[in-house]
């Protein structure tokens, strides 16, 4: 599976300047605008780690953990992938490793919260403002565990003005109101649980044109 991931990133690699067509929830083509696949062992350019996170790049996985655990037992993992475009197309590969929803892990699309996916055992809670969480309306869907931990998830996410859609391993949710956008921040924030793992096989972006 991977060899055959890495074939069409190279073949898609060498049309950069084409349109790829590609598995899609509401966006239907787009032009590769990034991609990475963790094929060296240094920590590549796109990649973040916050809040005291440290990774290893083997065998084309980035694991993710936080050396800081022992001094502060809710110290979760945190990676931005800082090279997204403002509409856009991703697809990613993941897996969270961890005993039990003690935090919720979330995945952002913007800056800190702007567009904030939060996960618990019972579904997937979303809100999206340029203002504090505790201020926002949220949009909790009780849908069962869609991020489920200590196993490979595939995962799309697109992001238009006014539109966002999520899906893990084929189960799908899209939200639309006039306040989604990405704002000024390019990027993809994920948290996983505390004491836990990390886990990126490849993170690809297609940008979407207006």
């Amino acid at each position: 599976m991977k060899r055959l991931a890495l074939g069409c990133l190279i073949l898609s690699s060498v049309c950069l300047a084409g349109e790829t067509r590609h598995p899609a929830l509401f966006l239907e083509k787009g032009k590769l605008f990034s991609a990475e696949e963790f094929a060296g062992e240094s920590l590549p350019k796109s990649i973040e780690l916050r809040s005291g996170s440290t990774g290893v790049a083997s065998n084309g996985v980035l694991t993710v953990v936080n050396g800081t655990v022992d001094e502060n037992p809710t110290a979760r993992p945190v990676i931005h992938y800082n090279e997204v475009a403002d509409e856009f197309i991703c697809h990613m590969r993941l897996k969270m490793d961890g005993e039990g929803y003690t935090k919720s892990p979330w995945i952002d699309i913007g800056g800190q919260h702007r567009n904030h996916f939060r996960f618990n055992d019972r579904g997937v809670l979303f809100s999206s403002e340029a203002k504090p969480l505790a201020e926002r309306r949220i949009d909790n869907r009780r849908s069962g565990n869609m991020l489920p931990l200590n196993e490979w998830l595939h995962v799309t996410v697109e992001i238009k003005k006014g539109k966002i859609g999520l899906s893990i391993n084929g189960r799908t949710e899209i939200y639309e109101d006039g306040k989604i956008e990405i704002g000024d921040s390019l990027k993809i924030g994920m948290k996983a649980i505390p004491g836990g793992e990390f886990h990126v096989d490849y993170v690809r972006i297609w940008e979407v044109k207006k």
